[in-house]
């Protein structure tokens, strides 16, 4: 059975990379390297699962085995046949170094995680229900119901591309959410590699900023211990984008480019509301520089501006239904305006402290400094002047003034400053040595250099960055998965269970400990049903599932209050892992299972180390 799941997940990644193969067999560009060919080769695949998913939503088609195969069958055909009739350059040994380096990166991040068993924090208990509601669908379902109530709108494409993976793979969505989800996290370094050579034409100094994002900076690395698996997809497609967008800009223009502008843009603006925003700025700044441009020439090319309006505008037009559907549904949930959410605009010093910290280490500090002044040169340079007005632009929404720009805080754009911090410090880097080599008229002194400042700042990195989880957003252990797997094979599906719980924000509160998993993992309705629900459901159940959230924060004991909230809510199980003490705080949470021996009523029907599961009699 082992052998059978590895020979299944293998064929997982390889069905993976199929779509955008068969695309990429046809519309190859041969002056890009195997690490950039292989980046829009996954980005096309992401982009086209995603819209595979949302087409077929719309024409009410459900994705089986034999809709999977077939896909499949002609992807594997189209490429095929591409590849003999195109015969693309390949030099083995540059896909070799590129395939060892990208090894790398996928097990520093998988190394990351290695202590976890299910994926980390709240945010993706929610994913995983989503994903396993995906599966059972056989696409984009219309809501998560039987588990949540309420029609579903949310960004898509993480979840639509690791239920094709764990629909082909047969693994656990949460399993599958947690490994792919790491895999996803190397991929950043390809997507910031890519976007960095379309900038500079020289793999150096895209190779710089892909090691500094992997293995110097906290994020992306740190979405770990959130569950980001959302912005981590709409980061590496948003980087992705934006090379396409400025070789198109920079006359690279070919159907290629232009298709997968057009796809890496629907699939960018399905993945992240931030993520949409942002490669909309980018593309205005294009669009400026095109004016002025103009107006300097003394002569309008509209060939160029029509061919990065035609394919973003034709992702925006493939997604929009969606967005209104979004917009119609969320009931003024997000906001696309620009707004105060306080009365003055001096950042705080708790404002400061938290945006040093999503922007550290020590090693990361050093790389702002050196992106800082690459920033300045960038300016400089009529060449870079796009990226360096974009990054500016990221900065300075990073400050936490207190404004918000389309609903979003200037800690959200700090999780997205690694790209812009990576590739004008590594640019910086480049430009030195290549100062360095004008100089000396040696080329080897340059890459000495270009050598000495990578690894340092890499074994830098690396000493700062090993621990990826912070401990008190680890919510499930080894028992809690040993107890979830007995309960889905003991007892019924529509068993509801109390758990323990504390209040995690937005008058919501979560599970303690593996209790919060029941529902994602499992499908049994737990008193801890994510923090998800307020998505699309009626106000009035809202408010009465947040008060059983609240009330059983408060239980510590069998007493009347929790047998009241087990009438209530029609809870007939208890979930409990004694001694969690969540956020770090002195005493245990909720009540105990030493507690629940004295309590009438109640048999006890499961017990490890440290879960046990009762029943209400």
């Amino acid at each position: 059975m082992e052998i059978l799941l590895v020979l299944r997940t293998i064929l997982a990644y390889i069905a993976v990379l199929l779509p955008g193969l068969a695309f990429w067999a046809w519309f190859h560009n041969d002056e890009d390297d195997p690490a950039q060919s292989l980046a829009q080769i996954l980005g096309i695949s992401f982009s086209v699962i995603a819209l595979g998913a949302l087409v077929f939503h719309h024409i009410g088609l459900r994705v089986n085995g034999w809709v999977l195969g077939i896909f499949l069958a002609i992807c594997l055909v189209l490429a095929v046949i591409g590849i003999i009739k195109t015969k693309p350059k390949f030099v083995w040994w540059h896909w070799l170094i590129m395939a060892g380096i990208l090894g790398g990166f996928i097990y520093w991040r998988l190394w990351q995680a290695r202590s976890l068993v299910l994926p980390n924090w709240v945010d993706s208990q929610h994913h995983v229900l989503i994903i396993r509601k995906f599966i059972e669908a056989g696409g984009l379902p219309a809501s998560l119901e039987p588990y949540l109530p309420g029609p579903f709108y949310y960004h898509f494409s993480f979840h639509s591309v690791v239920a094709y993976f764990a629909s082909i793979s047969g693994q656990n969505p949460a399993l599958a959410t947690l490994i792919f989800g790491q895999v996803l996290n190397a991929l950043i370094g390809l997507g910031v590699y890519t976007l960095t050579k379309s900038l500079a034409k020289d793999w150096r100094p895209a190779l710089i900023a892909a090691i500094f994002v992997t293995f110097v900076t906290k994020m992306p690395g740190y979405y770990l211990t959130w569950g980001r698996y959302t912005l981590l997809t709409g980061t590496f497609l948003l980087a992705l984008a934006m090379a396409f967008a400025y070789k198109i800009y920079s006359g690279e223009r070919n159907t290629g480019n232009t298709v997968t502008l057009g796809l890496l843009t629907a699939g960018a603006l399905l993945s992240h509301y931030l993520i949409a925003f942002m490669l909309a700025l980018f593309l205005v700044i294009l669009g400026f520089a095109w004016i002025i441009d103009s107006i300097k020439a003394k002569q309008w090319d509209f060939k160029i501006l029509l061919s990065l309006l035609i394919p973003a505008l034709s992702g925006l037009v493939v997604s929009l239904p969606w967005y209104l559907h979004v917009l119609a549904l969320s009931k003024g949930r997000y906001s696309v305006g620009i707004s105060a959410t306080r009365g003055h605009f001096l950042p705080k010093p708790e404002d400061w402290s938290y945006i040093t910290y999503v922007l550290g280490p020590v090693a990361a500090y050093a790389l702002i400094a050196l992106a800082l002044i690459g920033l300045v040169v960038a300016f400089c340079k009529s060449e870079y002047r796009k990226i360096a007005f974009w990054s500016l632009i990221i900065t300075l929404f990073t400050i936490p003034t207190g404004i918000e720009f389309m609903g979003f805080r200037g800690d959200y754009f700090a999780l997205i400053t690694f790209i812009p911090i990576t590739i004008l410090s590594a640019l910086l880097v480049f430009w030195v040595a290549e100062a360095i080599q004008k100089r000396t008229s040696h080329e080897k002194f340059a890459n000495i250099f270009l050598v000495v400042v990578t690894l340092t700042m890499f074994f830098w990195g690396i000493g700062q960055n090993k621990k990826a989880i912070n401990s008190s957003t680890v919510i499930a252990i080894q028992d809690d998965v040993e107890a979830m797997n007995w309960i889905n094979e003991n007892l019924p599906e529509d068993a509801r269970f109390y758990v323990n719980m504390i209040y995690w924000g937005y008058g919501v509160s979560r599970g303690v400990d593996g209790g919060g998993w029941l529902l994602p993992y499992t499908g049994r309705f737990s008193v801890a049903p994510t923090t998800f629900y307020p998505y699309g459901m009626e106000a009035e159940d809202v408010i009465l599932w947040q008060s059983w959230g609240t009330r059983a924060s408060q239980i510590t004991e069998c007493d009347e209050s929790f047998y009241s909230l087990l009438a209530d809510a029609d809870l007939n199980y208890i979930y409990v892992r004694d001694g969690v003490r969540p956020n770090n705080q002195e005493n245990v949470a909720g009540i105990q299972s030493q507690t629940l021996l004295a309590c009438p009523g109640i048999t006890q029907l499961y017990q490890n180390d440290s879960v046990s599961i009762w029943k209400l009699d």
